[in-house]
This record gives structure tokens, C-alpha cells and sequence, in this order.
């Protein structure tokens, strides 16, 4: 898990330090951090929570660090996907951002962090499996829809 996150947070950095003016850009290295927290909560807790003296304090870095991973990255992936295809004009994707992350905040509510973290895929799954779903839709729209705009460019 080392690896991994070191690899997405490492990715996520390149691809912000190159494009940080464009949308795109910006949700693709958040969808790298978020999704490298997952990692990052793994080594925490492998590597460090056995053999820290306050065990709440990291336990809790623990937990929210796997809240984020699984909660936001499916948003980031999300935003992403309509930044890069363009399917929603960017003076509305504002407005997208935050209406879309309105499940996060019902999950903060309806399920919190502390004192005990346990993630209700049963509930999480009617909302994450059609942002992901939705995403990888609008990406391969994106795909397809690329070639012809190249092939009218050459005209």
C-alpha cells in the first residue's frame, strides 16, 4: 500500500504542477490524492498504530483518511469526468460540484467518523455506483466523440 499511495500522490502532484489552469487537471489529481488516502490510511495502520502510545488520535487519522478514500473519491471521479468530456457547460459545473456532493455530507451526518467508523455499503452504493457509472460514461462519450471533432479540425 506504500507504494501505491506514493505512486498516486506522486501522480496527482505531476499532473497538478503541469495543468494546474484547467479544470480537468485539477479534479484528475484530486481523484489521485482522495483515492491515495485509502493507501495512505493502510499504512498508518499497519506501520504506526501498533506502536503508538495514543491509539485514538491515530485510529481517528485512520478513519478519516478511509472516509475520504471511499466517499470522495468517487465525487472527484465523478467531477472529473464531466470536466474532461465537457458535457456540462464550465459556468455550471460550479453549480454541479455542489450539489453533487450532497450525498458526502449525508453520509458525514447519517454516519460519522467517531467514535466508531463503519461504512454502510448497503446505503453508499445508490449513490457511489452511479457516480462511477455516470463517469465512466461520460468519459467514453468523451472517447468517442474526440475522433470526429479531430477529423472536422483536418477539413
Amino acid at each position: 500500500m506504500l507504494v501505491l499511495f506514493v505512486l498516486l500522490w506522486l501522480g496527482g502532484a505531476i499532473v497538478l504542477l503541469t495543468d494546474y489552469k484547467h479544470s480537468a487537471s485539477k479534479w484528475a489529481s484530486a481523484v489521485a490524492f482522495v483515492g491515495g488516502s485509502g493507501g495512505l490510511s493502510v499504512v498508518i495502520e499497519e506501520n504506526i498504530l501498533p506502536y503508538t502510545t495514543s491509539p485514538t488520535v491515530i485510529k481517528f487519522i485512520i478513519d478519516l483518511l478511509s472516509f475520504i478514500c471511499h466517499y470522495v473519491t468517487p465525487y472527484a471521479f465523478l467531477m472529473f469526468s464531466i470536466a474532461y468530456s465537457g458535457l456540462i457547460p464550465p459556468n455550471r459545473q460550479k453549480r454541479f460540484a455542489y450539489i453533487l456532493s450532497v450525498p458526502i455530507l449525508f453520509m458525514v451526518i447519517n454516519y460519522p467518523i467517531y467514535p466508531t467508523y463503519v461504512v454502510p455499503y448497503h446505503i453508499a452504493l445508490w449513490w457511489v455506483a452511479p457516480y462511477i457509472m455516470f463517469g465512466v460514461f461520460s468519459l467514453v462519450f468523451s472517447y468517442i466523440k474526440e475522433p470526429v471533432a479531430l477529423v472536422e479540425q483536418i477539413r
